[in-house]
């Protein structure tokens, strides 16, 4: 299991193992690093987890399914390591929330650039003259 950010211009993944030992689950924290590679394709990321595995004495072929989010590169990574990719249910949701507004674009990014306005004060004081919100 993987997830990463960006901070500034840096990229980071942390890499996380699970498994089950007497039927107990265990989470690992395995890596957390910045790709060092101005490439984020995704042999830089599958060369990334396997340093990172190797640290452990582990490899892909321990490796049953790959949980990350539902991107392009997560997707070219489970098919380059030829496993199954289970994607992050909250960034599906996410996927289906903004492909259904997607027909309201220009009504959503008006409002949202009048929201940001109202956050101003003189711009807030001026509105509340005028109403209780």
């Amino acid at each position: 299991m993987w997830d990463g950010w960006t901070y500034g211009t840096v990229d980071y993944v942390g890499v996380f193992g699970v498994t089950f030992i007497n039927g107990k689950r265990r989470e690992r924290q395995l890596s957390l690093s910045p790709l060092v590679d101005a490439s984020r394709d995704a042999e830089v990321h599958i060369a990334m987890r396997m340093r990172a595995l190797s640290m452990y004495n582990k490899n892909f072929s321990m490796v049953a399914f790959l949980v990350a989010d539902n991107c392009a590169t997560n997707g070219r990574i489970a098919t380059q390591m030829e496993l199954p990719l289970l994607g992050c249910a909250n960034h599906r949701y996410n996927l289906a929330v903004n492909r259904y507004m997607a027909v309201d674009e220009s009504e959503l990014v008006a409002v949202s650039s009048l929201m940001v306005q109202l956050w101003h004060a003189s711009n807030a004081a001026e509105l509340a003259k005028y109403t209780d919100l």
